[in-house]
């Protein structure tokens, strides 16, 4: 299975929220869901699923949990030679403009429902949390790795997150909350979207 997935934006890479969305829709089956999903590196081009280990030529992984199965399966993101040649209009920072920042409680929440994605409103709240706390004179805060404990509702009221760790400026790990309820963590770090190796 391959992924068709467009550039989001102006970005030169595809995006973390692209390959969850698509995990959900077109990879998991029955009571399956994304528990996890681990980027090793920037990826610029469409991905191939392999089930089997093939953790040097990956570019990242994921676990699917079935809960019927009460089991987790993990597959590999291994980058092909296709681009990926569309790209649809994104307006970030428009999605959480009305977001709330606590900088001394290093955390931030919204208190909107809107059209995005669950986890697009999750990033975005976490890149506008780091880019106020902790701003980068190079390089940009990217998503490292997320973990989910169930399925991401559809509607809420209220999402959050909350900087559990900062390390050396250049790395984070953030609890994520959904109407008060933890929901999982989102890793930030800093990455160059311009290296392609």
């Amino acid at each position: 299975m391959k992924t068709n997935l467009q550039f989001k934006g102006g970005r030169t890479y595809l995006h973390s929220t692209d390959f969850y969305d698509w995990l959900m829709g077109d990879v998991c089956e029955g009571d399956e869901w994304v528990t996890k999903l681990v980027f090793k590196k920037i990826i610029n081009h469409q991905c191939e699923i392999v089930w089997e280990k093939t953790e040097d030529q990956s570019s990242g992984f994921f676990e699917l949990w079935n809960r019927q199965a009460d089991s987790i399966k993990r597959g590999w993101l291994v980058e092909t030679r296709e681009a990926a040649v569309k790209r649809y209009d994104y307006d970030e920072d428009s999605l959480v403009s009305v977001a709330e920042i606590d900088e001394e409680g290093q955390s931030i929440h919204m208190n909107r429902q809107c059209s995005a994605s669950t986890i697009e409103v999750i990033v975005a709240l976490t890149k506008k949390l780091h880019n106020t706390l902790f701003p980068l004179s190079s390089g940009k805060w990217l998503v490292g790795q997320l973990e989910f404990l169930g399925p991401l509702p559809i509607s809420y009221k209220t999402v959050g997150v909350n900087v559990d760790r900062i390390i050396k400026g250049k790395f984070s790990v953030c609890s994520i909350t959904i109407d008060g309820d933890t929901v999982g963590s989102i890793r930030f770090i800093v990455g160059d979207p311009d290296d392609r190796h």
